[in-house]
């Protein structure tokens, strides 16, 4: 729940950079959540 909720959060923060045309840190962002998601989907096993 906790890295659900990560998520989320992170990806407004990577809309909001997207937005402001800082592409290279909306895509650090990106890795990240991609991250985050791999972790929660070895947890649901």
């Amino acid at each position: 729940k906790v890295l659900a909720k990560r998520i989320k959060e992170l990806e407004q923060q990577m809309l909001a950079k997207a937005r402001d045309l800082q592409f290279e840190q909306a895509a650090k962002i990106r890795d990240e959540m991609m991250r985050l998601k791999e972790q929660l989907l070895v947890q649901q096993v």
